[in-house]
């Protein structure tokens, strides 16, 4: 008695072909999408960062006449995030003016700042508005006096910056902060300066809140909460009716006490 012949239950190479076209589909779809969940989870790490720094100044205000922290003081080299022995030495952030209210060195780093750690790599920067950096000319040598704002100072808390994602980008083509590139390499800074002083006649534009993610940047305000901004939003001009000296831009308005 002779039996049918059983069909090998082996792939053929055609099929095998076939399967692995589709899964290279899909991973071509779908790595993307990972990639992407896994950096809008470092821009929330980010954002709670943000917002704990802005708390730990607050707390830091409490303890010293409601005054907020000042830039940096003494050898300026001490400064609200770390300090350092020299110009050319690593960054101590355990003894920053806000390190007692964090505890953390951790709290004060991006994840997503991906420029040179000169001050220590933090990606974060504070208002040069509050922080009180004035240099003043005394005797032909610049000297700082330092003037932190007070909590009383600020009349709009909800709407006035305290800390936020932080890197200078240079767009030497640009002539004001709403027709900036956002291709140029980023490098660190510590203070953020409103869009108005970002750009200067014949040497193009230097901003210095950096929107890392997404074309967003992470903002906590003097009343404690923090925000993602688009940088469109950030750098677009007020209406003239709203307009004054210094405030042309909406992030002039939010970085005016």
């Amino acid at each position: 008695m002779k039996f049918p012949l059983r069909r090998s239950a082996a792939f053929t190479l055609i099929e095998l072909l076939v399967v692995i076209a589709i899964i290279a589909i899909l991973a071509s779809i779908l790595f993307p999408v990972f990639a992407q969940a896994r950096s809008k989870a470092r821009q929330t790490a980010c954002l709670s960062n943000t917002k704990q720094l802005g708390l730990a100044a607050l707390m830091y205000a409490q303890d010293y006449d409601s005054t907020l922290p000042l830039f940096s003081y003494g050898d300026s080299q001490t400064y609200w995030v770390g300090a350092r022995g020299g110009f050319s030495g690593p960054l101590d952030k355990t003894r920053g003016l806000i390190f007692p209210y964090l505890k953390s060195g951790a709290l004060q780093r991006c994840s997503e700042y991906a420029g040179p750690a000169n001050l220590g790599g933090t990606g974060y920067g504070y208002s040069s508005v509050l922080a009180g950096e004035q240099w003043v000319n005394v005797g032909g040598s610049w000297v700082m006096q330092p003037q932190p704002a007070t909590e009383a100072a600020i009349s709009r808390p909800a709407e006035c910056l305290l800390f936020a994602d932080s890197g200078n980008r240079t767009d030497s083509a640009a002539v004001a902060p709403d027709g900036m590139k956002t291709s140029a390499a980023v490098t660190e800074t510590i203070t953020i300066q409103p869009p108005s002083a970002w750009c200067y006649m014949g040497y193009g534009c230097t901003s210095s809140l950096d929107f890392r993610h997404h074309g967003f940047g992470n903002i906590v305000f003097c009343d404690g909460h923090a925000k993602a901004v688009a940088r469109a939003a950030f750098a677009a001009k007020l209406p003239v009716s709203e307009q004054q000296p210094g405030i042309v831009y909406r992030g002039d308005y939010w970085m005016a006490k």
